[in-house]
């Protein structure tokens, strides 16, 4: 399955520890890749989240759809995880599928 769309990379702790808990960040469907990552929390959110672990070599070794508030979820095998807000209806990614991510600058 294909997914297109925009990312913001959340890389310094603060940025990670914070997550989609920046109200502004993250809106229409954008995702947000924690990199380092394996573990998530949505303490403090409003809202349920979709989540996506991912290992070394982009295959998606957990994820599930509108994660609600107040849990944590972990994946010890994961590098990095991708996120959005749980509101948009668009496709997600799926546990096992190969996903590849490509940096095109700011």
């Amino acid at each position: 399955m294909a997914h297109a769309g925009r990312f913001r990379i959340a890389s310094s702790f603060v940025e990670r520890l914070c997550g989609l808990l920046r109200r502004r960040l993250c809106r229409n469907g954008e995702t947000l890749l924690l990199m380092p990552c394996s573990r998530i929390h949505t303490f403090g959110m409003g809202e349920a989240i979709d989540v996506a672990f991912v290992s070394p070599y982009g295959r998606v070794l957990l994820a599930t759809r509108s994660l609600p508030p107040n849990r944590l979820l972990s994946c010890r095998e994961a590098v990095g995880t991708l996120e959005r807000r749980a509101d948009c209806n668009a496709d997600w990614y799926e546990t096992g599928e190969l996903i590849h991510l490509v940096s095109v600058g700011k």
